[in-house]
């Protein structure tokens, strides 16, 4: 009873957030075509790599230098040099104040105009990052309950990471901004390991230790807290940090790396500890689409801690194979109905998803057809686009159809009862307590019965009843009488 007034505020600040991150996200998307092409990569404004032919190599950028100022711009509290880059004209000269060693010195820099495959890109990780929060949105702000938050909150983090949210250049709004997302890469680990402590079956350590759930966040809020400290309190021209600060890098890959894998384990234990054929079908999907969704990021952080100027093929790839996480949520949730939400949710999910993948058809086909047919490109801009265009329009009516045949085929579709019987006594064992108990019954009573409104009353001392447990309801007056 105590969750409900909380679910209920967050699922008004979620949304609010979430709207606000997603226009954020809209804006960055919509300058693809005026963002000048990457010729380096930085980690906030220490240059990491050189790409050969570019204009940072032009500039006599080399890896190590740490950029101070974009064309007479020095970075603010919470600024980092990218997004400066990211605003200079293409094709007109700006001067990058630069440290070196213990010298400051001016360096001309350039940028090149982006080429065509610089913008599908941008559209696609857009796309990506999009898609990934609105998925947790729709999940939880349909049905508000601790699961559903916990995804939701995943989906978001992921997607803020993948397309970060364009902000005007003024200090507050960097400052949130870059808190943001330091707290979106620092909680997705304790947020996957806390998903799969309760999906798909409920781990027992919930109920007896639930309270202590907590703990999980403990290293992520530390970490959050150092960040912070360090934000408000060395200065963006300051020389490498010492102390504390310095770990925080070295720490954040280790919890993710931890994290992406304890979080893998506990999901491949319930995997295997759900006996019955239905049972693993219906988190199968979500089992591999964790695992290809996070290993190769984990990976990549920890090659990038090793080696921070390795240069990693692939490292593109790994960034969007973040999406493979909401998406396969997203089948289930279509395919076998988890989290208990409507037919109409489910079917307006399913259409999400397949404009989600249709999309990024379109781009993949441009991408595809430029290198297989240059001239073609080369004759006209608009070929390329018009060709894709008629291939998804191809596409759409069957999968179209498929899918409504799919959405039709599962509506009213129950889990099998000897399924049932067997999670219920899963995650019967070891409770002890009164609470998670009828909490237990009262979700599995609601699931076999497909109830979306459970309430369950015991007798009140003075009389009549009184509410012991409520789900997805708001809460209503108790009945007088017996």
């Amino acid at each position: 009873m105590e969750r409900l007034p909380l679910l209920r505020l967050a699922r008004w600040l979620f949304a609010a957030l979430a709207a606000g991150t997603l226009a954020g996200q809209i804006l960055e998307l919509e300058r693809a075509a005026e963002i000048p092409r990457a010729s380096m990569t930085l980690r906030d404004s220490r240059v990491v790599v050189v790409l050969p032919g570019g204009a940072a190599e032009r500039a006599g950028l080399l890896p190590g230098d740490r950029i101070l100022a974009v064309g007479g711009e020095p970075l603010s509290r919470g600024g980092e040099a990218l997004p400066l880059l990211q605003r200079l004209a293409p094709g007109r000269e700006a001067t990058l104040l630069v440290r070196r060693g213990g010298e400051t010195r001016e360096l001309p820099y350039r940028p090149d105009p982006p080429q065509r495959g610089d913008i599908l890109w941008r559209f696609a990780v857009g796309g990506v990052g999009i898609v990934t929060l609105l998925i947790g949105v729709v999940v939880f702000l349909k049905n508000p309950r601790p699961l559903t938050f916990t995804f939701g909150a995943i989906c978001y983090a992921m997607g803020a990471l993948v397309q970060p949210p364009f902000v005007p250049w003024l200090t507050g709004l960097l400052v949130a901004r870059k808190a943001l997302l330091m707290a979106a890469t620092l909680f997705v680990p304790p947020l996957l390991v806390h998903l799969f402590l309760a999906f798909p079956l409920r781990h027992p350590w919930l109920d007896r230790r639930g309270r202590r759930v907590g703990l999980l966040y403990a290293p992520s809020l530390a970490l959050l807290a150092l960040a912070l400290w360090a934000l408000a309190r060395i200065p963006p021209d300051a020389a490498d940090p010492l102390g504390p600060a310095s770990l925080l890098g070295p720490s954040a890959t280790i919890l993710w790396i931890a994290g992406v894998g304890a979080a893998i384990t506990l999901f491949a234990v319930a995997y295997r500890r759900a006996r019955s054929r239905a049972s693993r079908g219906r988190v199968r999907a979500i089992l591999w689409g964790t695992i290809l969704g996070t290993l190769p990021i984990a990976a990549m952080l920890a090659v990038r801690a090793v080696r921070p100027a390795l240069a990693i093929p692939g490292d593109r790839l790994a960034v969007l194979a973040v999406i493979l996480i909401p998406l396969s949520f997203g089948y289930a949730i279509v395919r076998h109905g988890i989290f208990d939400l409507s037919l109409l949710v489910r079917r307006s999910l399913a259409l999400s998803l397949l404009a989600a993948l249709l999309a990024c058809l379109y781009f993949v086909l441009q991408m595809a057809l430029g290198e297989l047919l240059p001239g073609l490109a080369a004759a006209s801009p608009l070929w390329l686009p018009f060709l894709s265009l008629c291939a998804v329009g191809l596409l759409l009516p069957p999968t179209y159809r498929g899918l409504e045949r799919l959405l039709e085929s599962r509506a009213g579709a129950g889990r099998p009862r000897d399924e049932l019987i067997y999670e219920f006594g899963v995650a019967l064992r070891g409770m002890l307590g009164r609470g998670p108990l009828v909490r237990l019954i009262s979700e599995s009573v609601a699931e076999a019965l497909g109830a979306s409104l459970v309430a369950c009353f015991e007798p009140a001392r003075g009389g009549g009843l009184r509410a012991a447990y409520l789900a997805a309801c708001p809460p209503r007056p108790s009945p007088p009488g017996r």
